[in-house]
């Protein structure tokens, strides 16, 4: 086909088109009268190669297959295949992201056995293609009765996989001490930057320090819904992990304020992200050692912590409030004066971008909000009650108008009205308009601000519903 389009008759169709584009060119120069037309052509003569005249695909081939690559970061592994099929740089740039993510669903093979079927090959795979391999999720993975993973799958990942940078095993039943025992007592993944054992809830501590020795170089480490989680075994963690920039322990229940005092230690300058969310037991003596240590913290989750009053808060805002970008604090029952406690982070946070609160915390004076001086661009605000007034949010959006602001979300949790709708009970109406989905998609028609306002169901954004929990 190259052959063919290589010929006579092809060089003289281009020959002919660029004669013709002369011809234009010239014409508008005597007349004057299209300037941009000549200086397009031009452009277009200039960047034109010898093979361009002689194969008028030739061009157009050079920018798919620059564009390509972006396309394929869209793209499921079927799909994948079929395009590595084309030519040799498009199957060089489509293997490496096969391998580069490996997903383990199949229209064909249930999880289960696409994970069997990769990990059987691991030892008979050539090493160009093993060092390709750098991110796997294991999600999807189920076992059941009949099909289970077999005991040496990690100790094959680790021998095989040593350009490995992620590695996700949330869910994942099949992480036991057994497979841990097989592997090599020297065995590690240096590479490996990132590391999700969430909803693991069956590790114990002696699975999770071998697990702190097997990946030392960790900076993203989440391990949220860990009952199993210790004081003794986060400080190992962080002790030999001492390059996290990111650490998720929400939901868990076991930590105490000891846990903290060896994040603050060992985790000093590096820990950028911090989640204590639904920590029952941390009070304003953990969130103390976090102030006068992690002063660099742009991102904090403080929700649903139950014995952390204003004290404890006002301290880590005010040391971390140089940094501090994204802020979540709802749901704490303890706090006896939230209003001033929204004051001091209006106050102190200047580059604050994203926050989330509770309506109570400003339900005594919405106008609060309007000392943020923060950039912000994102807004929630949790638990909106029943039969609130659209007067109240437009005010809000009043406060932010000229501002960078661009969502303010509510959540709500179900409404009395809304087991009422559809029976035979009719809901009366109320003297003014109240804050509904079909009133929010009216303003948002309506209005001239650049901010979007979005109503959603306070459970379809909360973990703690998840079925997993149930």
């Amino acid at each position: 086909m190259t052959t063919a389009m290589e010929g006579p008759s092809y060089s003289k169709m281009a020959a002919e088109a660029f004669r013709r584009n002369a011809d234009i060119s010239s014409e508008s120069t005597h007349d004057g009268d299209d300037i941009g037309s000549l200086a397009m052509l031009q452009t277009q003569m200039s960047g034109t190669s010898l093979s361009d005249i002689r194969n008028p695909f030739h061009r157009l081939t050079r920018i798919t297959m620059a564009a390509m690559p972006i396309v394929f970061a869209y793209l499921r592994n079927n799909e994948l295949f079929r395009c590595a099929l084309l030519n040799r740089e498009l199957h060089k740039s489509a293997i490496a992201l096969i391998w580069g993510r490996l997903d383990f669903s199949s229209p064909s093979y249930a999880p289960m056995k696409m994970l069997e079927k990769f990990l059987h090959s691991l030892p008979s795979l050539p090493q160009s293609t093993l060092e390709l391999i750098h991110e796997i999720d294991m999600t999807e993975i189920d076992e059941s009765i009949y099909d289970t993973v077999p005991e040496n799958w990690l100790s094959l990942i680790v021998r095989y996989c040593s350009e490995l940078r992620v590695l996700i095993v949330s869910k994942a039943r099949y992480l036991s001490p057994a497979s841990v025992r097989k592997l090599h007592p020297y065995a590690a993944l240096t590479k490996v930057h990132t590391l999700d054992l969430s909803y693991c809830d069956h590790l114990n501590e002696m699975v999770l320090k071998r697990i702190a020795d097997l990946f030392p170089n960790l900076h993203t480490l989440k391990l949220a819904h860990i009952s199993g989680l210790s004081d003794g075994a986060l400080s190992e963690l962080v002790y030999t992990c001492h390059n996290l920039s990111s650490l998720n322990i929400s939901y868990a229940r076991s930590l105490s304020n000891a846990s903290l005092y060896s994040v603050a230690k060992f985790c000093t300058i590096r820990l950028r992200e911090l989640d204590l969310s639904n920590n029952e037991r941390i009070s304003d003596e953990g969130l103390a050692i976090l102030a006068k240590y992690n002063v660099h913290l742009t991102h904090l989750n403080l929700i649903k912590m139950s014995k952390i009053t204003d004290f404890g808060i006002n301290s880590i805002v005010k040391s971390t409030s140089r940094h501090l970008k994204h802020l979540q604090l709802h749901d704490c029952k303890n706090l006896k004066d939230p209003l001033h406690t929204m004051r001091r982070i209006a106050e102190r946070c200047q580059v604050l971008e994203s926050l989330t609160i509770s309506w109570d915390m400003i339900k005594k004076d919405v106008a609060v909000l309007e000392h943020f001086q923060s950039p912000l661009t994102e807004l929630t605000i949790r638990k909106l009650p029943e039969h609130t007034p659209m007067s109240v949010l437009e005010r809000i959006v009043d406060f932010f108008r000229g501002r960078p602001l661009r969502t303010i979300t509510f959540t709500r949790d179900w409404y009395s009205s809304d087991f009422l709708y559809g029976s035979y009970t009719e809901v009366k109406a109320s003297e003014y308009i109240e804050v509904t989905a079909d009133e929010i998609t009216k303003f948002n028609l309506k209005s001239e601000s650049p901010t979007i306002v979005l109503l959603v169901n306070e459970r379809e954004t909360d973990t703690s519903y998840d079925m997993h929990n149930w």
